[in-house]
């Protein structure tokens, strides 16, 4: 039944198929349902050593993939925030609809852009609501040299902007358009328009202080400043990195961070998840 409805929402054609949104189901009684996001221009795939540590841990997990990361570069010149926002919409409803089907908890993790656009989703639809969310380096907050990049906004949105991230996992080897790059500068300014009024949850906040896209500084800032008491902030480095091109933003697997990190990163989410408490509704 999941596997149809996640193929619903992708388009069939030139995408490859490990590139479509895709359920990790356990088989057994679940602990919950994860929603599952990837950052901008990543291969969602790339996800999928977190799918299968939340699948080996009983959880059920539907790894989403956005219109532009399904192996059609066309697509990603026809990003929209429109889009975007209705397929982030669908993958929720999709979600939500297992974990009520189950009685379990919906619970979110996602990486940069997938964890800027469901922190914008949270605080602009009132019936978004996750029991409990982890955050990979969120694209909530970016350094001044990144946000050098809206000036771009003055060319074509299908125009490709080439991207420094390790090959392996880009999405596009083309780069990303700039309309892309419009959705998520768009979606900053709204976030901090609504002042994260609905952000204020449990949530696991992974980031390498010295990460080349989002500023460390200026999350930090945004937990004080919007007084976030519940996100708990934990610096990772990548320094046992076995990537030949790593890169401080990309800490998603064991590969970007290295054995002993990843470890520890797994151990703080299985604390984080497994808690007691009434479910938020």
């Amino acid at each position: 039944m999941s596997q149809s409805s996640a193929q619903q929402i992708v388009v069939e054609g030139a995408l490859q198929l490990n590139e479509k949104s895709q359920w990790f189901e356990v088989a057994h009684q679940s602990k919950g349902v994860i929603l599952l996001a990837h950052g901008l221009n990543m291969k969602p795939s790339k996800m999928d050593s977190l799918s299968k540590f939340f699948h080996s841990e009983g959880y059920d997990v539907y790894r989403i993939a956005l219109s532009g990361h399904r192996g059609d570069l066309q697509e990603m010149r026809e990003v929209t925030k429109e889009k975007w926002k209705t397929e982030s919409l669908q993958h929720y409803e999709e979600a939500k609809k297992l974990a009520l089907s189950k009685a379990v908890p919906l619970y979110f993790v996602g990486f940069s852009l997938g964890g800027l656009l469901y922190q914008e989703l949270i605080n602009t639809e009132t019936h978004i609501i996750f029991e409990r969310v982890v955050l990979f380096a969120p694209a909530i907050s970016m350094h001044a040299r990144t946000q050098l990049l809206k000036a771009v906004r003055i060319f074509k949105p299908q125009l490709m902007i080439f991207s420094m991230s390790p090959i392996e996992y880009r999405a596009n080897v083309e780069g990303t358009s700039v309309g892309a790059y419009n959705v998520l500068f768009n979606a900053i300014s709204n976030l901090r328009m609504q002042n994260f009024k609905a952000s204020n949850i449990p949530t696991l906040l992974f980031i390498d202080p010295k990460d080349e896209v989002i500023s460390y500084k200026g999350i930090m800032k945004i937990k004080n400043q919007f007084q976030l008491d519940q996100w708990n902030l934990v610096e990772v480095t990548n320094s046992s990195s076995t990537l030949s091109q790593s890169m401080h933003h990309i800490i998603t697997d064991e590969a970007a961070v290295g054995t002993s990190q990843w470890n520890i990163i797994k151990d703080l989410i299985r604390q984080h998840f497994n808690y007691f408490g009434s479910p938020r509704r």
